[in-house]
């Protein structure tokens, strides 16, 4: 049976008026970045009658375990892939078209393939390079790190969209956007005066999915002209698009096997097993590890996690159950490396030299409650400087069965 929790909702507010031909955003060598010379006659979305989940991990995990089809290779990052999923299942009498989800993961390199759209029926990805603003990329080094929703900024914008109507401007075929953020939201989104600064997408020369890092717009999600016209096709007209940098929450994952009352393994190739943070710092071993297989990262001191690994954990019984790390050397190198494990609505913080056995190392022994909601989580934030190259491993977490 499919669970479906979201508020009432009222019919959809969208006031469509007459649109008219405007320049869109243009390339790091144009200086056009502004206001459409007519606001007012552009088709507009009434922004506040979307609503930006506050849901339980719980809540969450109900929704997402209706769209477990989606994404079956991990090509998109979890966390962003789970967002866009809550926010379009909530708000899912306001999206007019819902063929696909559209995803941009601005954290990551701009040679990378980071824009994905995921088809809802098939629950395939196709995967496409993007532009991301010269304003947020001053040093032109492929990677966006200032973000706005002020005219004139040349920056990116953060949020939640709706993918507009197509018209010709400046560039044929584009499509405009709008935002759906607020200022103030979280993350740095803040995406409501896109369609006022023309940020649209639209193809451009500076982006090609073959070798190379993508060029700079202006604030666009600019894409190679060789398919742009074929992406815009299929989503315009009220698809949902999520441009993010980091997730609202931490990964809840894919719905998991049980593990058996005796116990069982969860490896970082496993359903159960999510890592996170921008791709280019999860690097992956087939070399090493349980299975020939891990995901290694490198520490910070920093007081937040940018990359992180978390075992969900889904229980056939409850029971007291010794819990286990594999730490594969050479790979790790971690004197601190923190561990959380949540069982039973409680957690637990244990602290281990990862450098101390090329094996499964104990975490303790916990009493977990049957079923889900449980997890192991990992962050790379150990307080090792990352100018020191320590690197954390994440790779396989054992449970075995010790008593009642």
């Amino acid at each position: 049976m499919r669970v479906e929790l979201r508020r009432g909702m009222p019919p959809r507010q969208l006031v469509f008026l007459a649109a008219i031909a405007v320049s869109g955003c243009a390339s790091d060598d144009d200086e056009l970045d502004g206001p459409d010379p007519d606001p007012e006659a552009i088709a507009k979305v009434d922004a506040s009658a979307f609503e930006l989940p506050d849901l339980s991990a719980g809540e969450r995990a109900a929704i997402l375990s209706n769209y477990d089809a989606l994404d079956p290779t991990g090509i998109v990052p979890r966390g962003l892939l789970e967002d866009a999923i809550i926010y379009f299942d909530f708000n899912r009498p306001l999206i007019p078209q819902q063929q696909y989800l559209v995803v941009v993961d601005l954290s990551q390199y701009a040679g990378n393939k980071r824009f994905w759209m995921i088809d809802l029926a098939s629950g395939s990805v196709e995967a496409h390079k993007t532009a991301h603003g010269d304003g947020s990329d001053p040093d032109n080094d492929g990677f966006a790190t200032s973000f706005s929703n002020v005219s004139g900024s040349h920056k990116s914008s953060l949020g939640f969209y709706l993918t507009g109507e197509i018209y010709s401007g400046t560039h044929p075929h584009s499509m405009r956007l709008d935002g759906l953020s607020p200022e103030g939201s979280p993350n740095g989104m803040a995406n409501t005066n896109v369609r006022a600064r023309a940020i649209v997408i639209h193809e451009a020369s500076y982006v090609s999915d073959g070798s190379g890092k993508a060029g700079r717009s202006n604030g666009c999600p600019a894409l190679d002209p060789s398919i742009e016209q074929s992406v815009v096709d299929r989503i315009h007209d009220g698809t949902l698009m999520y441009i993010a940098r980091s997730p609202l929450h931490p990964p809840i994952g894919r719905s998991c096997r049980a593990i058996p009352t005796a116990g069982g393994v969860i490896d970082d190739r496993d359903a159960c097993f999510v890592g996170g943070g921008p791709a280019q710092y999860l690097r992956h071993v087939s070399s090493d590890g349980v299975n020939d297989t891990l995901v290694w990262t490198h520490t910070t001191a920093s007081d937040h996690e940018v990359s992180f690994a978390t075992w969900n954990l889904q229980l056939a019984s409850s029971g007291r159950y010794r819990v286990e790390a594999f730490t594969a050397a050479p790979f790790a190198q971690s004197a601190q490396a923190r561990y959380v494990i949540h069982a039973s609505g409680t957690d637990h913080a244990v602290v281990i030299d990862q450098r101390a056995a090329d094996g499964y190392q104990s975490l303790g022994e916990f009493s977990f409650a049957a079923g889900g909601g449980q997890f192991v989580h990992i962050g790379d934030n150990t307080g090792e400087a990352g100018s020191k190259n320590v690197q954390l491993v994440f790779d396989a977490i054992r449970l075995t069965r010790v008593g009642n």
